[in-house]
C-alpha cells in the first residue's frame, strides 16, 4: 500500500511539473513587428503623434528605455477600462484641474509643440520620439 501510494504521489508531481513547466523565451527568439509611419492609416497616424508628444514632453531627457516605459503607460492606460479608449483621450485626460500627463495643462509646453518643427535639432529628437511611438504602437 506505501509503494503504492509513493508511485501515486511521484505520479502526481511528474504530471503537475509537467503541466506547469515554464519554458523560457529568449529576447532574440520575438521579432518586433516592423511597419512604416506611412503604413499606418489616418487615424493610426494621429494616434502615433499624439503618443510621440507624449513621450518628448514626459520623457524627452530619459534614455530610451524611459521612453518607452511612458508609451507603455500611456498604452496601458487605452487597454484598461478605466481610462479613455485611444490614445490621444488618454494623453488629453483632465479630471478637473488635474491632467493625467502633466504636460498637457502647461500652456507653455503645448505651445512649444508647434515651434519643434522649425528647430533642427529638436525635430531630430522628435523624430526618434515618434520612432520610438510607432514601436510601441505596432508592438504593444
Amino acid at each position: 500500500m506505501k509503494t503504492l501510494c509513493f508511485i501515486l504521489v511521484l505520479f502526481c508531481i511528474l504530471l503537475v511539473g509537467a503541466i506547469f513547466e515554464t519554458k523560457s523565451i529568449s529576447a532574440e527568439k520575438i521579432e518586433p513587428k516592423k511597419i512604416y509611419y506611412s503604413a499606418l492609416t489616418e487615424d493610426a497616424r494621429r494616434q502615433v503623434e499624439c503618443l510621440a508628444q507624449n513621450i518628448y514632453y514626459e520623457a524627452r531627457a530619459e534614455s530610451e528605455e524611459g521612453q518607452l516605459a511612458v508609451a507603455l503607460v500611456t498604452l496601458n492606460r487605452v487597454s484598461s477600462h478605466l481610462y479613455p479608449e485611444d490614445i490621444c483621450h488618454v494623453v488629453r485626460e483632465k479630471l478637473g484641474k488635474t491632467c493625467q500627463f502633466t504636460w498637457w495643462c502647461d500652456t507653455k509646453l503645448k505651445n512649444k509643440a508647434v515651434k519643434y518643427q522649425y528647430n533642427t535639432q529638436e525635430k531630430e529628437v522628435y523624430d526618434n520620439m515618434r520612432k520610438i511611438a510607432l514601436f510601441a504602437y505596432v508592438n504593444y
